[in-house]
């Protein structure tokens, strides 16, 4: 039953070499084949193809939009907010933003800022789709979320559009020279209303549509200012206003004029009496005039019963009125965005009632598996990338069976890789760590630790033995004893055990990298990088490092399991790196007496005295007996449940290292 594993892994290899040779016959044949067929036509299409595989892992956000970043925000204030994202991969993360509602508020960075400042015209809710990717191209490249938002409005006052011109009148008459709302605007869109202050003799009326009507008694001259209301009370006044309600007589011949004012006055022929009425001021022309017509209702002159009055104005170009005609919207770009024409049919040559042209949009039509309007095959071609051109020579039939061929080999390939894998694991760790071992360079002992400094770290971990490990020097049948007796008496605690020996590990590390005892695990890196060290030092002082400290840690938050055995191991690990780093003499060494293995043992506590066994036989110089150990160490890991392998992978992985050191040091002792 012993020769069973060697004889399945033998038949293993036989079935694959079976196959390989298979596979070989098959592709001289086929290439044979398709040599005589390519002779016998004139040419021949190239073969250009492309595939593409993507394993990746999808970005993720760190904190997400709506919890960062404010979702009611008050008109006029200004945002300014940050997201964080995350990758497995470490790729390069980008962020990017399409809005789905019509107005683009903002466009977030790449590096994730959000920052724009809220005005009138962003008043209403808003949503935005913040993308972030990791450039890959993959599939899961892209994630989404929604950012949510209202601009709340803030009540702004009406203002005063332009001023509002002087009138002039006959006062027989009545006059309505122009609507209010023509000279008042309110940013928000609210109704106004009106008041009027300064009238004493003219009659002033506001109508509900704002439209004023002047009348007077007699000859007078007044001044008033018009006031416009919005709903909540906020106000503005117009300019001082001239009202001028004046006699007959006070008419020049041939009435009209060019200044300002509404109006004006007629003849009076026998017993006709003029009414006269007077339209508002018309737009500003291009010559930089406005006119208002008056008539007189009873044309009491044949000659002079229409007027017109001229005054000087700023022209603004809106005289035409545009009228816009827009084509459907296009196809969603990779940008994100949908674009559409949109045509003046009145060419107006302005843009001041232009619809959008541009929206946000999701992009995923070449994703989805179908053939969109626009693409030439599915998801690829039109706004899509390009779809990929395969050109084939020779027969397509026989080509189909070469490629299924193929890969049915290959997955029978792999398949018996895996149950070989699965069967004789541990035989293939063990061969990988003696041809490790084998291949592995001599170099000479490098020094980081002077004779002080090696002595003073041996006598610390001597202490350290004396004070929290019993010794049984009589029988010598085991180096560590339960200090159970210790911890009930209160003198002293595990996490006591582990803070000295962190202790002495962090001094090890800042006397052979020469750093500063109260180091970090930043500086350490940094000096790492510029002593250049061999990488597998990096490697091991790295782990050595990330490994205690974390114990401490964890055994202060969650109160690791730890126990005298692991004290033990870590105990002689400090006294082999020692050995590795300094000059040493085999008479300075005390030996150290294996452990012995008990069937009771727990599976990780036997692993452990392995371990121990394993520096207790580098101590004695005995590498050949220190790795037929170590490749127990590696069955036993197997063994072990996943848990346990999490817990002490990082000492088995280290251990290996410093084994392979050793063995590649040519002076490791002093004879």
């Amino acid at each position: 039953m012993k020769n069973k594993p060697n004889m399945l892994l033998a038949a293993a290899v036989i079935l694959f070499c079976v196959f390989t040779f298979t596979q070989n016959i098959y592709l001289v044949c086929r290439s044979y084949s398709l040599t005589e067929y390519m002779e016998q036509i004139p040419t021949a299409r190239a073969a250009q193809a492309s595939a593409e595989l993507c394993i990746n892992h999808p970005p993720y956000f760190i904190n997400l939009p709506n919890e960062t970043c404010p979702t009611n925000i008050s008109q006029g204030d200004n945002v300014s907010c940050k997201l964080n994202a995350s990758d497995f991969d470490n790729n390069t993360l980008t962020f990017s933003s399409a809005f789905l509602t019509n107005v683009t508020v903002f466009n977030i960075s790449e590096d994730g800022w959000i920052n724009f400042t809220t005005n009138n015209s962003l008043v209403g809710n808003h949503s935005s789709l913040i993308i972030l990717t990791d450039n890959l191209h993959c599939s899961n490249s892209e994630v989404y979320e929604l950012y949510n938002f209202t601009i709340i409005n803030v009540n702004d006052p009406p203002y005063l559009i332009e001023d509002i011109p002087d009138q002039e009148w006959l006062y027989s008459q009545i006059l309505s020279p122009f609507y209010l709302n023509d000279y008042f605007d309110d940013p928000d869109g609210d109704n106004l209303s009106y008041m009027v202050a300064g009238n004493n003799v003219i009659t002033v009326t506001i109508r509900s549509n704002s439209r004023v009507i002047l009348s007077a008694s007699n000859c007078v001259k007044e001044y008033v200012i018009f006031t416009a209301v919005d709903p909540y009370g906020l106000t503005e006044n117009s300019n001082l206003v001239e009202l001028n309600a004046r006699c007959p007589e006070e008419e020049e011949p041939g009435g009209g004029g060019t200044g300002s004012g509404g109006g004006g006055g007629g003849f009076s022929i026998g017993s006709c009496i003029p009414d006269w009425y007077c339209n508002s001021f018309g737009p500003c022309r291009p010559n930089g005039t406005m006119i208002q017509e008056c008539y007189d209702r009873n044309a009491c002159n044949p000659n002079d019963y229409k007027r017109v009055i001229e005054k000087n104005c700023t022209y603004i170009k809106r005289a035409c009125d545009e009228d816009w005609v827009c084509k459907e919207w296009g196809l969603c770009q990779p940008n994100g965005t949908q674009y559409r024409e949109c045509t003046d049919q009145n060419d107006c040559g302005t843009e001041y009632n232009k619809p959008d042209t541009s929206r946000a949009c999701l992009y995923d039509t070449c994703n989805n598996g179908i053939k969109d309007p626009g693409e030439e095959g599915i998801d690829c071609g039109g706004p899509c990338p390009p779809c990929p051109i395969v050109q084939i020579p020779g027969v397509i039939e026989t080509r189909e069976d070469f490629f299924i061929f193929i890969i049915a080999l290959i997955l029978l390939v792999m398949l018996i890789l895996f149950f070989a894998y699965r069967l004789f694991r541990k035989q293939f760790h063990s061969l990988f760590a003696k041809i490790l071992f084998k291949l592995s360079k001599k170099h000479r002992k490098l020094i980081l630790l002077d004779n002080n400094m090696k002595n003073d770290l041996l006598e610390d971990l001597r202490i350290w033995e004396k004070d929290y490990v019993l010794w049984n020097e009589k029988k010598k049948s085991s180096l560590i004893k339960k200090i159970a007796e210790k911890q009930k008496k209160g003198k002293i605690t595990m996490q006591d055990h582990l803070s000295e020996l962190v202790g002495i590990i962090r001094r090890f590390l800042s006397l052979a990298l020469d750093m500063d005892y109260e180091f970090d695990k930043e500086i350490l890196q940094k000096t790492l990088e510029e002593r250049k060290l061999p990488r597998n030092l990096n490697k091991l002082f790295s782990s050595l490092w990330n490994n205690f400290e974390e114990l401490e840690f964890n055994f202060y938050v969650n109160k690791a399991v730890i126990d005298d055995i692991h004290l033990a191991v870590w105990s002689q690990e400090i006294k082999t790196l020692i050995y590795m780093f300094s000059v040493m003499n085999k008479k300075e060494i005390k030996q150290e007496y294996p452990v012995e293995q008990d069937s009771r043992d727990y599976e990780i506590e036997s692993l452990y005295k392995l371990m121990y066994n394993v520096h207790a036989a580098i101590h004695l110089d005995s590498m050949v007996h220190a790795r037929n150990i170590y490749m127990n160490v590696i069955e036993k890991y197997e063994e072990l449940s996943f848990k346990n392998k999490q817990a002490s992978y990082e000492d088995v992985s280290r251990l290996f290292e410093e084994m392979r050191y050793i063995g590649e040091t040519v002076d490791f002792f002093e004879k």
